[in-house]
């Protein structure tokens, strides 16, 4: 039996960008829908977060790709390292995109945004 393809959608809320998170999915299934700096580059085998932009809306946000590897995993701890690792670069290329700095005194929004980004990853996992 084939694996079900997903590309779950989650706005963002404050922040005008929209996360996407895969699993089961092919390159070709990736490239095809989004539009990411160097496309040659995509590789479903990797865990992976990239930014992207949806071709059909021109929305722009960022791709969390679930590999095998991450969903065969036995270690929960493991799975969560993988999570966590992914969900903190999407935090690095949004701030990035709007300037924002990381200090001691703006932690909490980056833990916020992290935890978020983590949840939303972790329910596309669980699926």
């Amino acid at each position: 039996m084939a694996k079900k393809k997903v590309i779950d959608k989650y706005e963002m809320g404050i922040y005008p960008r929209t996360l996407w998170v895969c699993k089961n999915v092919t390159n070709e299934d990736i490239n095809k829908k989004f539009e990411v700096k160097d496309p040659t580059k995509i590789d479903v085998s990797y865990t992976f977060a990239w930014l992207c932009i949806d071709k059909k809306t021109g929305n722009y946000g960022y791709i969390v790709n679930i590999s095998d590897y991450t969903l065969k995993r036995k270690d929960m701890s493991e799975i969560i390292k993988d999570i966590s690792h992914e969900s903190e670069h999407v935090k690095i290329m949004l701030f990035d995109e709007i300037g924002q700095e990381e200090t001691y005194d703006g932690q909490e929004a980056s833990a916020y945004l992290v935890g978020w980004v983590a949840s939303k990853v972790y329910k596309t996992f669980k699926k």
